[in-house]
């Protein structure tokens, strides 16, 4: 980790960086996606052990249809 960062500016700037990815590649919108980072908050697995700590470092993705805008 970069000196200065602590784990949630970690995490949130990863969340950050696929958000853009996939904005980037013009098959979502912005509005289809939403952004949030947890850090150490919301583990999936112990962080007691080395295995469970690395299967933490994850991004789940959450892709929300598109809905229908009134007037269209």
């Amino acid at each position: 980790m970069p000196a200065g960062t602590n784990p949630l500016q970690l995490t949130n700037a990863r969340a950050v960086a696929v958000y853009n990815h996939l904005l980037s590649r013009g098959n979502l919108r912005a509005e289809q996606l939403h952004v949030a980072g947890y850090g150490g908050n919301h583990p999936v697995y112990s962080n007691a052990t080395p295995a469970g700590r690395e299967a933490n470092q994850r991004i789940e993705l959450v892709v929300y249809p598109e809905t229908v805008r009134p007037g269209r």
